[in-house]
């Protein structure tokens, strides 16, 4: 006999006494059917997960007008400093550069044993203007006592945001021997280098100071960096 037989027999023979009202038979084909009296479980069915719902992250119209609020007020705070910083480069710049073309007017001098000059100039190739719009430094070098155009040695300009003046002269002239012969009084040439918008108080100022005996030097008193 099979063995499927025989565990149908022991159904058979297990549950005849069950069978006798209609609802032993419909729970003895329930178990049955769902494999619960052979000891087993039908297995569910597994069902297909649902698309998931991933947070995404970023700023909120709230959150974005904080940052923009925070980083307008660390700018109004670091953009005066800043602009002071830029002002100081420049007029460190412009006074550097200005004291070099000083030296290299006095040293052509000497090396060419002939007149040199330094003068304030507009066009760059003449001896016009004021000293903000700039400077050339210039050698009489066919000795006629005329500025010609090949004679120009070097140019220097001032920013358009910075004042640079001198009470003194427009121009100044050194001799073969290097030692000034024009423009520079016997107390001195003084040039005032400074920014248009320097707040009063401010150490942005530069006095530059020409000797009776062609030497430069630099302000260094209070009175000297402080704008006015």
């Amino acid at each position: 006999m099979s063995p499927n037989i025989a565990q149908s027999s022991s159904v058979v023979r297990h549950f005849v006494p069950l069978i006798a009202t209609r609802e032993s038979a419909f729970r003895l084909l329930v178990n049955i059917s769902t494999g619960s009296f052979w000891g087993k479980s039908v297995a569910k069915r597994p069902t297909r997960p649902g698309p998931s719902r991933r947070r995404h992250s970023g700023f909120n119209l709230i959150e974005l007008m904080i940052v923009i609020a925070i980083a307008a007020i660390g700018l109004s705070l670091a953009l005066p400093s800043f602009t002071d910083a830029m002002a100081r480069n420049r007029i460190a710049s412009t006074t550097n550069e200005f004291i070099a073309s000083v030296m290299y007017a006095r040293s052509e001098a000497l090396q060419r044993n002939t007149v040199t000059g330094l003068c304030a100039s507009a066009d760059k190739a003449a001896c016009t203007g004021t000293w903000s719009q700039g400077w050339i430094v210039w050698a009489d070098i066919d000795r006629d006592g005329v500025l010609g155009a090949d004679e120009v040695l070097r140019q220097g300009t001032v920013s358009e945001k910075d004042s640079f003046t001198s009470a003194a002269t427009n121009a100044i002239e050194f001799g073969p021997r290097g030692l000034p012969e024009v423009g520079v009084p016997a107390d001195g040439a003084p040039f005032v280098l400074e920014p248009d918008d320097c707040d009063e108080g401010k150490p942005m100022r530069r006095v530059i100071t020409i000797s009776a005996i062609g030497q430069v030097r630099t302000g260094r008193t209070d009175g000297d960096l402080l704008c006015e």
